[in-house]
Order: C-alpha cells, then structure tokens, then sequence
C-alpha cells in the first residue's frame, strides 16, 4: 500500500500523485492556515472539496488527516512508498522534514514529488534572463493518461480520525470568491484556450481596463491546472510562457533563500530602517492615499480578492518609496487579500519593488500619474472602483520620490 500526499495538486489532469493502488492524503496544518487569508482559503478549499467529490464517483475518497496525526496514520497504514508533493514553502518543507523522521522510524520509501516545470537545483543564476536562458524548463509537458483507469485504481483506506472536508470547506467559504472565481478544471482548459485565442496578451496585458490578463494564476496557485498544462496550451505565445518562468523563478529563489519570506535577499539592504507609520499605511490599505490609480487598485483588492498585476507594481512602489514603508507590511497584507496569493511570487514581486530583491535597481519609482496616462488614459478602470468624492493626495508624489532617493542612498552607505 502507498501513500500520495497532496499540497496543492487538487486535479484530476496532469497529477503525478495519482497512481494505482495509491491512497490519495491531505494534511490538514491548522497552524498553516493562520497565515493565509480567507480569500484564498475559500477558493483552496473549495478545490479540494470538489476534488474528493470526483474522487467519489469512481468508489474512492481523499484522506483528510490532521497534521498532529500524521505518526499515528503512517503506524496503522504501514505504506511501503509515500509521495510527498513538495514546493519551497517553508512549512511544505518543514512537513518533509517531518516525513523524513518517521521514515527513519517506520522504514517506507519517501519520494519527493515536484510538479513545476523547473526542478529544484541549487541558485547559480545571475538574473531571471540568465535563468530563463539556462535553466527553464519550456519543453515540460503534461503527463497524459486514461483518467477513468487511474481514479478506479487508486487505493483507500479507513482511518476513524479522518476530517471531514466538507465541514472544512463549509467554514472558510466566502460566497463572493467562490461564485465569482470557481470552475472546474475543464472549463479553466477551455477559457484558457479561448483567452489566448481572442486576446492578444502581448498588447493587452498591461492595461487594467482590457480583460488583458487571463486570471490563469488563481487556478495555478491551488493546482486545478498544472503548470504545464498552461503551458502546453500556450504554446508559442512567449510573452505568456516568460509570466510561468517568472514564477518558477521566484520557486527556485524561495527554495534557496528560505529566508526571504521576511529578510531582504539583498544583504546591503537588511539594515535599511523603513518606516512602519500606521496612519499612512491604514491609508494605503483603505485606498485613500488621494493617489487615483493607487486607491483604485487597493479598492479592487478589498472588494474583490484580486488586482490586476500593474496595479500591484503600482501600489506596491507607492508603499516603499513614496511612502517608505516597510515592504514587509504590504507584502503581509496582499498575501492576506489575494486569492492567488501565493508566498513565492508574493515576496519575489514585492522585493523586486521595493528594490532589495533580483534583477531590481533602487532607483526604479513607478510615478502613478505616468502610469494613470499609460495605462487608462481614459480612466475607466479608476471609475470602475472609485466615488467622485475624493481625499487630497497624503503626498507629494516628485516631492517623495526625491527624498526616498536621497533617503535609501543614505541607508545603503
């Protein structure tokens, strides 16, 4: 008897953990779930719910166990092999690790499962073109095979302690999230396909009004569809595919530096004393900086769980250099609102942006009214999310820009 357990695979297609004669296992870490927000525990656990529910048409189920448990399970089962599905998170790792222990104690073969197209390896890159360059791995494909035959053969299992998903699902939903962004790993196919058809995303993808982004990284963040599913469909649309080697990117950065999640990966900047100013941060938060295309993108992430990837650039320069917050803050609190939160991007992103990260200068301020006049010149993304009354600008924008130059010049002496 074997083992698979699933992090964030929760497909029927293109999953290496589902194998014949194999129990498919979910660990459910309550202590993990204190840092993700609701948004993406909504929509996460709506995936996994739904999962097990196709796991029941062929006579099968997917083993929620609690992570305390873990011990007791693997004494009782006795599995000969174990599938781990791993990914750089550090508390994905801290469970391996965990795994390793208790294969020590109970003898079964532990096989790491790593389902992005680029393989851990160790950092030797010197910027995400050298990367992309070198390493990525474009010629992934999707594992192909009779799904009918796979989910009947799967393994089961009782277990008196098993939790009952439902009950799980049933207390972190937000209907808003789930009626607004779930779909069954068919449809994520199909709307793909039709994305990259209709839409030019080279041209679009930057303008918040366009539907010019595919949204494709909500369902790569719970695992609905593989990486090289999407991948695969998009072919030879190379502005598309660079967006999935960026995220493999900031995999393999996590994966290296674990300690980025709260340590800037660049050591002149560890020292750099960023202001934590509550008032100022509150505003940011609320969309009310008095900066349109700022407040218009926050607006979005409150109400909606989402923002469009410019907007988060934008409000993410406002933050540590307009306003020299502390990139930490801002990259806590999108991971709390995001629906596709995910930690890699997340803190690889806000690095890049606040200048401490890679392939980053600390003189690169994204000016809002610039990028309001580039972006939605005629602002029908900004009147989508905001009232006409509005706050006065809580700074001045070329005003600020100069004094955080000459401020961080000071701070990396």
């Amino acid at each position: 008897m074997n083992l698979s357990i699933l992090t964030r695979d929760f497909r029927i297609y293109d999953n290496e953990l589902l194998q014949s004669d194999t129990i498919p296992v979910f660990i459910y870490d309550e202590y993990n779930q204190q840092e993700h927000g609701m948004n993406l525990k909504s929509i996460f656990f709506k995936y996994v719910y739904e999962f097990n529910n196709k796991l029941k048409h062929y006579g099968k189920e997917l083993i929620v166990i609690r992570y305390e448990e873990l011990d007791s399970f693997i004494m009782k089962v006795k599995p000969n092999t174990i599938y781990y599905s791993l990914d750089p998170e550090p508390r994905n790792r801290d469970r391996f690790e965990n795994l390793k222990e208790l294969q020590r104690k109970y003898k079964f073969k532990l096989i790491p499962v790593w389902q992005f197209p680029t393989p851990p390896s160790e950092w030797k890159f010197s910027s995400f073109t050298h990367f992309y360059r070198t390493a990525f791995n474009r010629s992934a494909h999707p594992k192909i095979y009779n799904v009918d035959e796979v989910l009947s053969s799967l393994g089961t299992v009782e277990w008196e302690n098993k939790i009952d998903i439902e009950t799980i699902y049933r207390g972190y939903r937000v209907s808003e999230i789930e009626e607004k962004y779930y779909k069954d790993e068919y449809k994520i196919v199909n709307d793909l396909k039709d994305f990259l058809e209709r839409v030019d995303y080279e041209r679009d993808r930057d303008y918040p009004a366009k539907e010019g982004t595919s949204k494709i990284s909500i369902y790569l963040r719970v695992g609905a569809i593989s990486h090289r599913t999407a991948m695969y469909i998009a072919k030879n649309n190379n502005r598309f595919i660079s967006e999935i080697a960026w995220s493999d990117f900031y995999r393999l950065l996590l994966w290296n530096f674990p300690n980025i999640v709260d340590q800037e990966w660049n050591p002149k900047w560890r020292n750099v004393r960023w202001s934590r100013d509550q008032n100022l941060f509150e505003a940011w938060k609320n969309g009310e900086t008095g900066i349109d295309i700022v407040d218009a993108g926050m607006k979005q992430l409150s109400r909606e769980g989402w923002m469009h990837n410019r907007l988060r650039m934008i409000a993410a320069s406002f933050l540590t250099k307009n306003l020299k917050i502390d990139w930490r803050l801002g990259e806590r609190y999108f991971y709390s609102k995001l629906v596709d939160a995910d930690l890699a991007q997340n803190v690889g992103n806000w690095q890049w942006v606040a200048g401490c990260g890679t392939d980053t200068v600390y003189f690169r301020v994204f000016n809002p009214l610039i990028q309001e006049r580039k972006f939605d010149p005629n602002r029908e993304y900004i009147t989508r999310y905001l009232e006409f009354s509005r706050p006065k600008p809580i700074v001045n924008l070329d005003q600020s820009r100069e004094e955080y130059l000459d401020w961080i010049k000071s701070q990396l002496k």
